[in-house]
């Protein structure tokens, strides 16, 4: 309609009314433009502030992996310790069979454990991480995932347990390793199998032969020092990031 009026007018040559309907024809597309640019504006701040919702929870997850990765560096830390016991007093393997054999075996488990990173890797995958305004939060992200796998890759890499599992083949038959295997661990089962103090003994007897196992323990405790050291690390980096998540939300 307005076109059309605008093309009659210029036919006519009345070029007062073809200039106020071309302005009105530029007006209407400016204000289709910025309409438009104010509903994908809409969506991409909603878009980030459940990215950065998405984040925290993530971050708080991984905190409490964190958490739970402390712990086990305890235990096997514990459970080494108590190894070495064992090797200087053999008897005290006779008082508490099932958390000896549970050493032997559980020492070299790992205490460091992957994190998932499922919304971080979407964001970078599909383009998504300009969506967050904040250059330092940005930054900030990137370097704390960086070190994580920076960690992952190290740790992943020593081989201390792996030399030791192989010294220590032939110690602990497929039984003893089947139950600690299916209560993860633990000696939950006990009615359904026990160990003989005598057994456990003699058990302890075998085990300090293995010099070659044993040359293993100090490095893998030495490892589990370090996980903990690293998780308290990415621990602090994580409770850093949500409080700037939760000062980016708060201006939302």
């Amino acid at each position: 309609m307005i076109l059309r009026r605008l093309s009659k007018h210029l036919l006519t040559q009345d070029w007062a009314a073809a200039f106020i309907d071309f302005i009105i024809v530029v007006a209407g597309i400016f204000v289709g433009l910025q309409v438009d640019s104010w509903n994908e504006t809409r969506i991409e701040r909603n878009l980030e502030t459940r990215y950065l919702e998405r984040l925290q929870q993530e971050l708080e997850a991984d905190i409490a992996h964190y958490a739970f990765g402390q712990s086990l560096v305890e235990e096997r830390l514990d459970q080494i310790n108590f190894l070495y016991q064992v090797i200087d007093t053999p008897q005290l393997a006779q008082s508490r069979p099932e958390d000896f054999v549970v050493a032997i075996e559980k020492a070299a488990w790992k205490s460091y454990l992957p994190i998932d990173r499922n919304v971080y890797s979407e964001m970078a995958s599909t383009g998504n991480m300009a969506l967050i305004r904040s250059e330092h939060l940005r930054e900030t992200l990137s370097t704390y995932y960086s070190e994580v796998d920076h960690w992952e890759l190290i740790i992943d890499s020593t081989g201390a347990q792996i030399e030791y599992v192989h010294e220590t083949a032939g110690i602990l038959d497929k039984d003893i390793l089947t139950l600690i295997e299916n209560n993860n661990g633990s000696w939950e089962d006990s009615n359904a199998y026990t160990i003989d103090p005598e057994r456990a003994r003699a058990i302890a007897s075998e085990f300090a032969t293995r010099a070659a196992a044993i040359k293993w323990l100090p490095r893998i405790y030495q490892q589990h020092v370090l996980v903990n050291r690293v998780l308290d690390q990415h621990s602090k980096h994580a409770a850093e990031l949500i409080k700037e998540i939760e000062a980016e939300l708060k201006k939302r």
